[in-house]
C-alpha cells in the first residue's frame, strides 16, 4: 500500500526554503552591520582622544602660567625670549591612552598680550595625528588640534 499524499508540503520541506533565505539575508546584512559597529567604536574613540588632547592642552597652559612663579614685573615662561619649560610632562599627565602622542614638537606656545602690550596669559596649542582605522585599513593620517589659552590673574 502507498502511502497517502497530501496536497500541501510537509513542514520539513517548507523550511528548508526559508533557512536558505536566511543564510543569504544574513551574509548581506553582516558585513554592513559589523561596518556600522566599527564605525562607532572608531567614532567614539575619536572624541575620547579630542577630550583628552583638549584637557592636555589647558593643563599644560594652566601649568605654564601657574607653575612659572613668576612675581610682580615678571613675565610667565612662554614670554620669554629662551625656550620655555618643557610643558610634555603636564600635557602628558592628563593625556591618558594617548599620552605617548604629545611630544615636544606637537606642543606650541605662545604669550597673549593685552592692547598695552603686557603679558597677560600663554596659549599652548598641541597637535597630534589620529589615524583613523589604523588597524585596518591605512585611511592616511589626520590631525587633531587644540588649543586654550590660561591668563594671569
Amino acid at each position: 500500500m502507498e502511502p497517502c499524499k497530501s496536497a500541501h508540503p510537509g513542514r520539513a520541506e517548507r523550511h528548508r526554503g526559508q533557512r536558505g533565505a536566511s543564510i543569504v539575508e544574513f551574509a548581506l546584512v553582516a558585513p554592513l552591520f559589523l561596518l556600522l559597529l566599527l564605525g562607532i567604536t572608531e567614532g567614539a574613540w575619536y572624541v575620547l582622544e579630542v577630550s583628552a588632547i583638549t584637557n592636555s592642552a589647558r593643563t599644560a597652559a594652566r601649568w605654564e602660567v601657574v607653575a612659572s612663579n613668576f612675581g610682580a614685573g615678571q613675565m610667565p615662561d612662554c614670554a620669554l625670549p629662551s625656550p620655555s619649560p618643557p610643558l610634555v610632562s603636564p600635557a602628558r599627565a592628563t593625556a591618558g591612552p594617548f599620552a605617548d602622542a604629545i611630544t615636544a614638537a606637537s606642543i606650541t606656545n605662545v604669550p597673549v598680550d593685552d592692547s598695552s602690550g603686557n603679558v597677560i596669559g600663554c596659549t599652548v596649542t598641541i597637535k597630534v595625528t589620529f589615524q583613523p582605522f589604523e588597524q585596518l585599513v591605512q585611511l592616511g593620517p589626520s590631525t587633531i588640534s587644540t588649543t586654550f589659552t590660561a591668563y594671569i590673574d
